[in-house]
């Protein structure tokens, strides 16, 4: 966004109703929650990572896939990101995983948090076993 526009954008929020201010903060949470969520995957030194497939340590960034950064390797030419080999590598709802693993911390029952977490009690059971093998591996 241009500057000049940013400008105005914030002065017109003065000229905002309590409800039409409510419903932008509300906005604006959301948003910083979904973007938290990706950035717990994030590396926090913000080194690459190792291929997965070849194990070297010499991928480039290469665009992003459902909000997490992905990476080609030079050596093997494989796509990978930072839950490829793990267990929760193609699971979806990645807003939701926080909630669910809370419930389960908590020794909820699947179907208790599935409710919480707002997801089907299939996928709580599914998820229930990968995110119960996250622990026993390396990563």
């Amino acid at each position: 966004m241009r500057d000049s526009k940013f400008q105005e954008l914030i002065g017109s929020i003065d000229n905002l109703t309590p409800s039409q201010r409510q419903r932008l903060l509300d906005k604006i949470g959301n948003m910083e929650h979904e973007q938290g969520e990706t950035r717990l995957l994030e590396r926090a030194d913000g080194s690459l990572p190792q291929c997965p497939h070849c194990g070297t340590s010499d991928p480039v960034r290469w665009g992003q896939s459902q909000g997490v950064q992905r990476f080609r390797c030079r050596k093997c030419g494989r796509t990978f990101n930072l839950l490829t080999g793990t267990p929760l590598a193609r699971l979806r709802y990645k807003e939701r995983w926080r909630e669910f693993a809370e419930a389960m911390r908590e020794g909820k029952s699947i179907r208790k948090s599935a409710e919480l977490s707002g997801i089907h009690r299939n996928t709580s059971f599914r998820w229930q076993h990968r995110f119960l093998n996250v622990p026993a591996r390396p990563k």
